[in-house]
């Protein structure tokens, strides 16, 4: 380093240390300013509440423990009477046009005929409503829907295979 680079290196060095003290400062200052609506201990306080009731309403016990007989409790039975089954479309709208509407994960588009065929030659109208069933890909299984039923998942496929136009 010659002479002018040592020179001007230490008449920088002062003024840059200074201008990183002071964001350091500015930044200190920015942090206290936004962090004024908690208390020393963090608990943050909306407006209006007080630390007392803030800390009260986090505390307050989430059950309780019950000495002696237990009380009766009412037993809620479910409804036995059967479900009707979504239709192929219903499923579609609520399970599967997430993925097969935008492509997502390389799903399949619902209009794309080419692949749906592609892949009933390769599997079978049965082995796309497996694939279904059991997850494929990053399709989960049932695809996603735990509650769908078999019938309907593989009214799921029949729909889809029509819209694609395609006829197995």
């Amino acid at each position: 380093m010659s002479d002018e680079e040592e020179i001007a290196f230490r008449e920088m060095f002062p003024l840059v240390i200074g201008a990183l003290i002071g964001i350091t400062v500015l930044l200190i200052v920015v942090a206290m300013l936004i962090d004024s609506r908690t208390s020393a201990n963090g608990v943050y306080i909306p407006a209006g509440e007080t630390r007392t009731s803030v800390l009260m309403e986090r505390l307050a016990p989430i059950g309780q423990v019950q000495y002696g007989e237990p009380e009766e409790v009412a037993v809620v039975e479910e409804d036995d009477a059967p479900v009707d089954p979504r239709s192929g479309q219903e499923v579609y709208d609520q399970v599967c046009a997430a993925c097969h509407d935008t492509g997502a994960a390389g799903s399949p588009l619902l209009d794309a005929a080419d692949e749906w065929e592609a892949r009933l030659e390769e599997r079978g109208f049965d082995g796309i409503v497996q694939s279904v069933i059991d997850g494929m890909g990053a399709m989960p299984p049932r695809g996603g829907d735990q509650d769908a039923t078999d019938e309907e998942l593989e009214a799921s496929v029949e729909y889809i295979l029509e819209e694609a136009g395609v006829s197995w």
